[in-house]
């Protein structure tokens, strides 16, 4: 990188629109020049471009990711985990803000997290060592997103539980019981004052404990606690699966008697969750 490349890649705060970009902090351990080094990452992160034969065209004004703050401190000890790194020089710990402009991902989960987690971090040269801390969202692409379908205060509404912990549980054993034992074993978790039972995350719709016929099970004994007890109660069933599936499990699981589900994020994806919301 020439020092003008190097440039294309800070920007003053002041002379960005908020609205316009995300932030984020990086920690990261590098070798050699750590301005370069942080305008490499900002270059893999958003406009590592080629040059056009034939065409004077720059970027980075619109589209690059760039530095706003930069705090280098060197370590002469070396690196704080053994590696290799393809550039020698002295070694830096880095801590660096960037500002993002959204417009290059949207406001999609999965290519917001390509941007800023995907090849960039892995290919700036002189950076063997890195973790992104934190990420800033300014109300332009929070907007897009619709945030929980019920929340906190909205539990505290299904199960008229103000003023007061609400006590939820996973029923045990997690794995091995059929519908009905493991049903009765909801029931009593209810009885005993549980305002929410829930599948463990482990029990899956499985040939032994088929979903519908346990959210059956669970709807009808959480229907018979709430008699009993006079309280609403919640049963939370685990639909965790194939992403093809899950609107599928939702629909069988709600029909026959849950009232909150369970999705496993991470395997999932969160693209999957907000799907369902």
């Amino acid at each position: 990188m020439t020092p003008d490349d190097i440039a294309g890649f800070y920007a003053r705060r002041a002379d960005l629109d908020p609205e316009a970009y995300i932030e984020l902090d990086i920690d990261f351990e590098c070798a050699g020049d750590p301005r370069e080094a942080a305008a490499h990452l900002c270059s893999e992160q958003s406009t590592a471009q080629w040059r056009r034969v034939g065409f004077d065209e720059d970027f980075r004004p619109r589209l690059a990711a760039k530095v706003l703050d930069i705090d280098a401190r060197p370590q002469p000890s070396g690196w704080s985990y053994p590696i290799e790194c393809r550039v020698s020089g002295p070694v830096h710990a880095v801590r660096i803000t960037i500002a993002h402009p959204h417009a290059n991902f949207g406001p999609k989960l999965p290519n917001l997290l390509s941007a800023v987690c995907g090849e960039g971090a892995f290919f700036a040269p002189a950076i063997p060592l890195v973790r992104l801390q934190d990420i800033r969202f300014p109300q332009s692409f929070l907007a897009h997103f619709q945030g929980p379908r019920f929340g906190v205060a909205g539990l505290r509404d299904m199960l008229k539980a103000f003023g007061r912990p609400i006590f939820f549980g996973g029923i045990k054993p997690n794995i091995g019981l059929g519908p009905e034992p493991f049903a009765e074993l909801g029931y009593q978790s209810w009885i005993g004052g549980l305002d929410i039972a829930k599948d463990d995350e482990m029990l899956a719709d499985v040939d032994w404990c088929p979903l519908t016929e346990r959210a059956a099970a669970l709807g009808e004994a959480r229907r018979r606690a709430e008699r009993e007890t006079g309280e609403p109660k919640i049963y939370l069933a685990n639909i965790t699966d194939e992403v093809d599936r899950l609107t599928e499990l939702h629909d069988a699981a709600v029909a026959r008697g849950a009232t909150a589900l369970l999705v496993n994020a991470m395997p999932v994806g969160l693209s999957g969750v907000r799907m369902l919301r």
